[in-house]
């Protein structure tokens, strides 16, 4: 795990985002259990200029139970599998200060022939600790939320994400690689993505990518 504690996010969280994650950071550290912020509020605390419409809290199977005894009194709907994107919410919806939460366990994927496997398992040594006030928030690793764009083929919001300051600092394009090689991302669409990388920062990024992607890729 990367300790972030020096960082400060680029961009204000809304309020009722900003007040659910401080009820979180206080509720959620219970003894043995890990977990970590996934979607927009991740991409938010990493210097993005997005703007959160919800919460996603990233836990591995084994504490999800745990996990929703400790949000029970928020929880406005009841478990259920979900949807035809191939989203797992075993958990049902919670509402904490007005903010939606949803309980993302172990989540798989699922695009025409594509798969995604985001096993919490699989980065978990990789999550990484950002500051809002007094606490320290875990956020998983940015490459895990880019791999599903890519595979959701979601290329606006990837030009917005490659195009901002806040990218290259953050992405890890080896390790982005190796996650790639673990998935079935279309070749085509991890070309594509490529392309975007590479005009994203003509200077520094497309210098450690060249290094660290397979030679036969090309943008």
């Amino acid at each position: 795990m990367s300790d972030k504690e020096g960082i400060t996010p680029r961009y204000p969280l809304p309020a009722s985002i900003g007040e659910a994650l401080c009820l979180l950071a206080d509720t959620l550290p219970l003894p043995g259990v890990v977990w970590a912020l996934g979607g927009s509020v991740a991409q938010r605390l990493r210097g993005f200029d997005v703007v959160p419409q919800d919460i996603d809290v990233d836990v591995p199977e084994e504490h999800e139970c745990v996990v929703a005894r400790a949000l029970a009194s928020y929880q406005v709907s009841l478990p259920h599998h979900t949807d035809a994107r191939g989203w797992l919410s075993k958990m049902g919806h919670y509402e904490v200060c007005g903010a939606r939460v949803d309980i993302c366990v172990d989540c798989e994927i699922r695009a025409g022939d594509s798969h995604y496997v985001g096993r919490f398992s699989r980065f978990r040594d990789r999550i990484a600790f950002f500051p809002l006030g007094d606490q320290r928030l875990p956020v998983i690793p940015l490459e895990e939320s880019l791999l599903v764009s890519v595979l959701m083929e979601r290329w606006e919001k990837l030009r917005e994400i490659t195009a901002s300051p806040a990218f290259e600092p953050n992405f890890d394009a080896a390790y982005f690689r190796h996650r790639a090689a673990e998935t079935s991302v279309p070749q085509k669409a991890l070309d594509r993505f490529l392309s975007l990388v590479l005009q994203a920062d003509a200077n520094v990024t497309p210098l450690r990518l060249r290094k660290d992607w397979p030679s036969d890729v090309r943008p």
